[in-house]
């Protein structure tokens, strides 16, 4: 929990990037893991791949 905790005088802008990756991650793993999941266990590593990718294409925009 305190990895998401952000006190705006306090925490580095490395840290404030770290926290928003974490987020977008899971926002991801939200739509993908548990909206629209794979038919079968086979497929279950594309969860993963997609939260991986949309972290880094949300937060380097």
């Amino acid at each position: 929990e305190s990895a998401l905790l952000v006190e705006e005088n306090v925490t580095t802008t490395a840290s404030k990037e770290s926290v928003g990756t974490v987020i977008t991650h899971e926002f991801a793993h939200q739509w993908f893991g548990n909206l629209v999941g794979p038919e079968w266990w086979t497929y279950t590593w594309l969860n993963e791949g997609f939260a991986n990718y949309l972290q880094y294409v949300v937060t380097h925009e």
